[in-house]
This record gives structure tokens, C-alpha cells and sequence, in this order.
């Protein structure tokens, strides 16, 4: 069966998009209108509740809609310049005086080719000039970059932060409520937060590619996050108590040293793993310190017991995708552009088939149950993911 090429998802995509439209725009609130009808309406005039028209749930649901789409609209973005992040930061390559080219033969990318997701689709996955395959990565980590925007959009904004640790939820929540009258302190949070996972996804991309990124953008990243976390301290939902042993800090130092002791039990807890696969696990060690930055940054963001909780997150799914077992390859029959095989061919073909099936028969782990192997940054980028939409009631049941 013939895979669809990307104008047929284009085409596929389209069909969806005015399905959805539709049935959220249209039918729902008709529906809602027509059981509304028959729906028993409460005796005494001070129990009436006004209810919506036909008309006000579809102006509503429009601005639902579209506030939604913007802010993946506002990920897929994000996500487009993360691609050119993780390709020319390690490499050196400036990120703001370059315009992004074509890899095959070189020529600039124009404006509107350069749309997340859409402008792959429409180019066909093809470069414009030279028809070089663009590779599928990239859109892919657009929609990852922009799926995640929506997922804290639904799950931390407009739920007015209820999965927020040490912070009263917003009695009036919702888009209008968050959004349109402007609630600043929990979109900051919004965003301080989305770029915390945008910087670890970007880590996690650079060790699936086996670069190394240099110990001065390492640096940079966690400024990004450390100098709003110290300056403005509504980003920190999880502070250092100002009184310790007797002694109280004046209230500017709490948000300093609050990043200073996230980032400081990251750097160990990174180093004490470091220690742990090199002399019981031996597993690789080339990107040590990617998962190191990441779990700072994690620290510096979301508190030194975020730290702990992330990391055995992500030490349980490393586990269990080692535990994942992973078919052999199929081999595929010889054959020549006839269709016609020779008798030797025959035979060769067959013989190194024999051949490998002996070798998997004595050494059954090699094929069968060894996966891909993925770093922990990578893991750490998914439970902290998992991590940040419990986050109020794991820090609940914690007993520090």
C-alpha cells in the first residue's frame, strides 16, 4: 500500500481541521439548544440561572478555538527556531545573523516556506529550488514543541494554575478570565515554564544526534532561566523557607539562593548517576553533561525537590524501555531486476540467512531485547513533563 505523500496530508489535514470546526462551532452549541429545551427549568425566579444563546456559546467556543490555535500556532514558532538551535549551537554557527538555507544546495529559504509545519507540507517535504528531501524531524519537532505549548496552555493557564504547587487557583478561570482580562503573573509562570521545556528538549535533540554543546551555551541556558527566577519571584512556586536554623534572609536573597541550591543538587544528583552507570551500569558516558544541565535547569526552575521526583521519573521509564523487546530485522529475499535469481544466488542468500539465525539462536539478548538507546535526557525531558502536570499533589505527598 502506497504511503500518502504530503499533499495528501495536506489535503487530510484540511478535512479534519473543518470537521472539528464544524462539530465545535456548530453542532455542539445546536445540540446543547436543542437539550436545553427539555431540560427542567427550576420553579422560583431567584434559581433561574441566565444561560448562554445559541449565538453567545458560538462567539465563545470561536474565541476558545482560536486562542488555542495561537498558542500552538505559538509553539509550532518556538519549535521551528529550536530546529535551528540544535543544529548551530553546537557547530558555533550564530543563531541571529544567518538565514537558514537549504543543506543541499544552499539556497535561502524563503519567508513563506519557512512556516512551521504548513510550509513542509506545502513544499512536499522537498526543498523549493533543488527538491533535496527535507528531513521529517522537522516538523515533527514543531508539533511536539507546539503539542506541549497547548497541553500547560490547557492544563496550567486556563485551569487558572490548578496544577500549581503553593498557589491559590484562580477562582475565575477559563479564556476569558486568564487570557483576554490579562492575569500577567500566571502567563510569566505560562511561559518561564515552557521555556524550561523547550531547553531540555533542545538538549535531549543534541544528544539523539551526538553533538556536544559547549560548556559556555550550557551556561547560557541556565541564565535564561536562573535570571527571572531571581528577579522576579512569583516564577518560583517552590522557595527556600526564609528562616533556616534561626537565621532569616532578607526577602531578595530567597530567590537566589532557592536557584542556587536547585542547581547545585541537580549538578550532584546528575554526578551521583554519572557514577552509578560508569561503575555498575557502563552504559554511555559521552553526553554526561547535557543531562547534568538539564537537571539544573530543572532545579533552578522547579525547586530542588522537583530535582528528585524527575529524576526517578526518569531513571523508571529508562528502565522500562530497556525492559522493551525489539524484533529482528526481516530479511528480505535476494533479487535482480528480472525478477530471476541464479541458483548460487539462491544459495548464498540462503546460507547467510542460516548463518544469522544461529547467530541470534546463541546470542538471543543482541536481537531480541536490546531497544534503542535513548539518553536520559530524553527521559528527563518526558517526566518532567509528567512531573509538572501533577506537580500540586506529587508535592503534596511528599514529606519535605
Amino acid at each position: 500500500m502506497r504511503a500518502p505523500d504530503a499533499k495528501a496530508w495536506v489535503r487530510i489535514a484540511l478535512v479534519l481541521f473543518a470537521f472539528a470546526f464544524v462539530s465545535y462551532m456548530i453542532l455542539l452549541p445546536a445540540a446543547d439548544a436543542i437539550f436545553d429545551a427539555y431540560r427542567e427549568k427550576p420553579q422560583k425566579i431567584s434559581q433561574v440561572q441566565t444561560d448562554m444563546t445559541y449565538a453567545e456559546q458560538v462567539r465563545l467556543r470561536t474565541i476558545e478555538g482560536m486562542t488555542a490555535f495561537l498558542f500552538f500556532g505559538l509553539g509550532a514558532a518556538v519549535g521551528s527556531f529550536l530546529n535551528v538551535v540544535v543544529y548551530r549551537m553546537p557547530l558555533g554557527i550564530s543563531l541571529v545573523f544567518q538565514r537558514s538555507r537549504c543543506p543541499g544546495c544552499g539556497t535561502q529559504i524563503a519567508g513563506r516556506d519557512n512556516m512551521p509545519i504548513l510550509g513542509w507540507l506545502l513544499l512536499g517535504g522537498r526543498c523549493r529550488a533543488c527538491q533535496t528531501a527535507i528531513s521529517l524531524r522537522y516538523p515533527t519537532i514543531e508539533m511536539i514543541v507546539g503539542a506541549f505549548f497547548l497541553l500547560f496552555y490547557f492544563v496550567e493557564l486556563i485551569s487558572g494554575g490548578i496544577n500549581l504547587p503553593n498557589r491559590v487557583p484562580n477562582m475565575y478561570a477559563g479564556v476569558v478570565w486568564i487570557v483576554f482580562y490579562t492575569k500577567w503573573d500566571l502567563i510569566t509562570i505560562y511561559l518561564f515554564h515552557c521555556v524550561m521545556l523547550c531547553l531540555l528538549l533542545a538538549l535531549a535533540l543534541m544528544d539523539l544526534d551526538r553533538k556536544r554543546l559547549p560548556i559556555k551555551a550550557i551556561v547560557q541556558f541556565l541564565l535564561l532561566l536562573a535570571v527571572p527566577a531571581i528577579f522576579f519571584h512569583h516564577l518560583l512556586l517552590v522557595k527556600i523557607p526564609q528562616t533556616i536554623f534561626g537565621v532569616t534572609m532578607p526577602v531578595w536573597s530567597q530567590g537566589l539562593v532557592t536557584v542556587a541550591v536547585g542547581a547545585s543538587l541537580g549538578l550532584l544528583a546528575a554526578k551521583a548517576v554519572s557514577y552509578v552507570n560508569r561503575h555498575w551500569i557502563a552504559s554511555d558516558q559521552s553526553h554526561e553533561h547535557h543531562f547534568a544541565a538539564g537537571l539544573a535547569m530543572v532545579g533552578v526552575a522547579l525547586g530542588w525537590q522537583a530535582v528528585l521526583m524527575t529524576l526517578l521519573f526518569a531513571c523508571v521509564l529508562k528502565l522500562v524501555w530497556s525492559l522493551i523487546p525489539i524484533r529482528p530485522p526481516r530479511i528480505e529475499p535476494l533479487a535482480t531486476e528480472n525478477n530471476t535469481n541464479s541458483t548460487e544466488e539462491i544459495s548464498e542468500a540462503i546460507e547467510s540467512q542460516e548463518s544469522r539465525q544461529e547467530q541470534s539462536a546463541i546470542q538471543p539478548s543482541a536481537t531480541l531485547s536490546k531497544p534503542v538507546n535513548l539518553s536520559l535526557s530524553m527521559f528527563l525531558f518526558v517526566a518532567v513533563l509528567i512531573h509538572h502536570v501533577g506537580w500540586r499533589w506529587i508535592y503534596g505527598l511528599l514529606p519535605f
